[in-house]
């Protein structure tokens, strides 16, 4: 979060992208790593901030099965959105609340030969800015990859790789704010065979 100041403190812009630039005109005022709030300074006119959802979680492995195959890897996690802001009007004594969202907790791995797959990674959670009852920018979560197949067992569709995590999105109310979707995340490694083919295919409708 970023007060505006005119005294001109700092000697960089802040850069988001291409298209968005908290200007040198705004000091630092706080970073959060954990929800809390801030109170708008005497003198601050205009707020300014980067927000970054949490990734989601990789999915889980997938387990040996059989003796014949390795269970396949699982999908990576989706990067959080990414919001940026500058210009948004506030008056001192204003409280700013932030919700700072965590990164999604991964998928468990399988643990039975017959079953159908290990488990998706959770999505991330969102950050938001509130000031007073506003909300003005929010940061979308990662979606959480993928879980990986078993090994060869009953069912050989349950092999494939994990899914990727789709990123998550961005959204706010601010005039020119700008929105970045997080990358999606890596497909997990397929399964390798006891005769050292390796198998890489698209995920099956059942893979869970």
């Amino acid at each position: 979060i970023s007060g505006e100041n005119y005294n001109g403190i700092g000697t960089d812009a802040l850069t988001i992208s291409n298209s968005f630039s908290i200007p040198v005109t705004y000091a630092l005022a706080q970073t959060f790593n954990t929800s809390g709030t801030y109170t708008i300074p005497g003198g601050a006119t205009k707020l300014a901030a980067y927000l970054i959802g949490g990734g989601g979680g990789g999915g889980g492995g997938g387990r040996w099965a059989s003796g014949s195959y390795n269970g396949a890897g699982g999908g990576g996690g989706g990067a959080g959105g990414i919001v940026g802001f500058k210009d948004y009007t506030v008056t001192p004594g204003s409280i700013v609340t932030v919700t700072v969202g965590t990164g999604g907790t991964a998928g468990t791995a399988n643990t039975n030969d017959s079953g159908n797959g290990s488990n998706s990674g959770n999505a991330g959670n969102a950050t938001n800015i509130t000031v007073g009852n506003t909300s003005i920018a929010t940061a979308n979560g990662g979606n959480g990859g993928g879980g990986g197949g078993t090994g060869w067992s009953s069912n050989i569709y349950n092999s494939f790789a994990g899914s990727t995590g789709t990123g998550g999105s961005g959204s706010s109310n601010v005039a020119g704010a700008v929105t970045i979707t997080g990358a999606s995340g890596g497909r997990g490694a397929g399964f390798m065979s006891a005769n050292g083919a390796f198998e890489n295919a698209a995920s099956p409708a059942n893979q869970t």
